[in-house]
């Protein structure tokens, strides 16, 4: 199975994906901004990391284009449910920066169970910048 960072700041959120990702074997690391993310994949080997857009101090977008300069394998999955109180969808902007895949909250589990199994079978191998479907 794979190893996943999750990166959200709304904790329930997080304990709820974390419960559900590790029941289906899965070994789930979790940090609650973009910063921890990175430190984490600093030390850590990562298959497939999770990013909420909105997050304090570093967001989902920021995350994914400092993790995309420096390594192209690893899965991204990006998460939103759109800012609070505004209707801009981030998610496509996600896309352009290199999410292999998006999901819109509330996240129906077997979608992200089935983005993590193709994400992390395509980690194995290197993948082109920008050439996964979305």
């Amino acid at each position: 199975m794979a190893t996943v960072l999750l990166t959200d700041d709304e904790m329930l959120i997080g304990e709820t994906l974390s419960i559900v990702l590790g029941r289906a074997g899965h070994q789930v690391r979790t940090a609650l901004n973009g910063l921890e993310a990175i430190r984490i994949l600093d030390k850590d080997p990562i298959d497939v990391l999770i990013t909420d857009v909105v997050m304090p101090d570093m967001d989902g977008l920021e995350l994914i284009r400092e993790v995309r300069k420096t390594d192209l394998k690893i899965g991204i999955i990006a998460i939103s449910g759109g800012p609070r109180g505004k209707s801009f969808d981030f998610l496509p902007s996600a896309a352009k920066l290199g999410a292999d895949r998006v999901l819109n909250k509330p996240i129906p589990h077997p979608d992200l169970l089935q983005a993590i199994e193709e994400l992390s079978g395509e980690s194995a191998r290197t993948k082109k910048y920008g050439s996964a479907d979305r």
